[in-house]
C-alpha cells in the first residue's frame, strides 16, 4: 500500500486486475511518475519487490528509515491511527467468498459486505464476503 493511492481489485480479469488507480482522488495516467520514500532493503529487491535502479533514487539520507520513524514519534507525541479504505474488489455480479476467522472477529462499524455465517467444528467463524 502506498499512502494515498486507492485501487480497486477487478477478479474477473487474468492479468491487469488493478483498476481505478488514483492518487489523492486523481486518475493516475500510465505516464505519470510517482515518488515513494522507501528503506534500503526494499529499494535493492528485498521482500520480492523490483529493485531501483540508482538513476531512479531522488534523494539518499544517511539516517536510516528506522530513526527518522523513531525521531518522528519523540517530536510528534502522541500518535491517533486513522483507517481508510485504501483497495476495494471491483463489483461482480452475485459472487462470494468465505473468509476464516477467530470467531471474536467482528465487521468494523463502518459500511462493510462481511456477514456471519456458521463456526466450523475446530471453532473458526466463517464470514460470508459480497465482492
Amino acid at each position: 500500500m502506498i499512502y494515498g493511492l486507492t485501487y480497486d481489485i477487478d477478479l474477473s480479469k487474468d492479468c491487469d486486475r488493478i483498476v481505478n488507480l488514483r492518487h489523492a482522488g486523481q486518475a493516475v495516467d500510465d505516464t505519470d511518475q510517482l515518488a515513494v520514500a522507501t528503506n534500503s532493503y526494499r529499494a535493492h529487491g528485498g521482500g520480492g519487490f523490483f529493485k531501483v535502479g540508482p538513476n531512479d533514487v531522488l534523494d539518499v539520507t544517511a539516517t536510516g528509515a528506522r530513526d527518522l520513524l523513531v525521531d518522528y514519534l519523540r517530536r510528534r507525541g502522541t500518535v491517533t491511527g486513522q483507517t481508510e479504505t485504501v483497495w476495494r474488489f471491483a463489483p461482480l455480479s452475485s459472487a462470494h467468498a468465505a473468509v476464516y476467522s477467530a470467531p471474536q472477529a467482528k465487521p468494523q462499524s463502518r459500511p462493510h459486505k462481511l456477514r456471519a455465517t456458521q463456526t466450523t467444528a475446530d471453532g473458526f467463524a466463517v464470514f460470508d464476503l459480497k465482492l
